[in-house]
């Protein structure tokens, strides 16, 4: 008779949405990780250089000085009101879209990691999107001289950039997630989404304002990125968040991250092998 004791049955594999739910588990153990490597990819990128990041800073500052007061003569549009909400709108809509590039390659980049030892993959996507967040903050800055020249009052109102922050960055997981694995595997999508994003940035209330202008609504209330836009830029400006934006960018989570955890727990096995 055979043995059919608990110690000698066979150990039953654990499925890919068990390994894909232990993947974000050990990925969310391992903060000390992704932080550390995040901080070293800045480290790295401006070594040797005086300024190091703050060149992004400079750089941006330069942009929205030259450009800030021509769109307002060509909007006909009062500077002190235009140069914070084009800044803001600027310096946003660059952290969307440079965390979205980043992601494309997050996987191809960390290639030779995970060849090499058994890191969970999502580590990957919260490093880039850590990475994102640091440069994000040294545009801190040019608020706060904008903030200083043009005399913007800060209101209880202004604390609703921490929970609309945090909705944008939320967002930004589930599509880094969808996003890289994309890329890993059909490497001509990197591109596609490259020009998607500059189509974007001419829809999106970046350099103009559904408030001011006449636009048919439903091109902003359809936008995800005019909605993150509006999570951050509003409470900073001391304005209310446009409540059908408001709406998108929540929705967008629930329909998103199902998507995500979908694509991620049938490739997850897989990204190894396409990088």
């Amino acid at each position: 008779m055979p043995d059919l004791s608990p110690a000698a049955r066979p150990r039953k594999m654990p499925n890919q949405l068990e390994l894909a739910i232990d993947d974000l588990k050990r990925a969310l153990s391992l903060t000390w990780f992704w932080g550390a490597l995040g901080w070293q990819d800045i480290v790295q990128k401006y070594r040797g250089s005086m300024l190091g990041p703050f060149w992004l800073t400079i750089t941006t500052g330069i942009f929205i000085a030259g450009l800030g007061p021509l769109y307002a003569r060509l909007f006909s549009l009062d500077m002190s009101k235009y140069l914070p909400y084009m800044a803001l709108g600027v310096t946003t809509w660059g952290f969307i879209t440079g965390t979205i590039n980043d992601c494309c390659n997050a996987f191809l980049s960390a290639s030779h990691v995970m060849k090499q030892m058994k890191v969970p993959r999502l580590a990957i996507i919260f490093q880039v999107i850590w990475r994102s967040i640091i440069v994000f903050i040294h545009n801190l800055p040019i608020y706060i001289v904008i903030f200083l020249w043009f005399k913007i009052p800060l209101t209880w109102g202004t604390i609703l950039v921490i929970p609309g922050f945090t909705i944008v960055c939320l967002n930004l997981i589930w599509i880094g997630v969808v996003v890289s694995i994309l890329c890993a595997r059909f490497r001509d999508i990197t591109p596609i989404i490259g020009s998607v994003l500059q189509i974007g940035f001419f829809v999106t209330p970046v350099m103009w304002s559904y408030k001011l202008q006449s636009v048919s609504p439903w091109i902003v209330n359809i936008n995800p990125f005019a909605a993150m836009i509006e999570l951050i830029r509003a409470p900073l400006l001391g304005e209310m968040i446009s409540v059908p934006l408001f709406v998108l960018a929540l929705a967008c989570l629930p329909v998103g991250y199902t998507v995500a955890a979908a694509l991620f727990v049938r490739a997850r096995r897989q990204i190894v092998f396409w990088v």
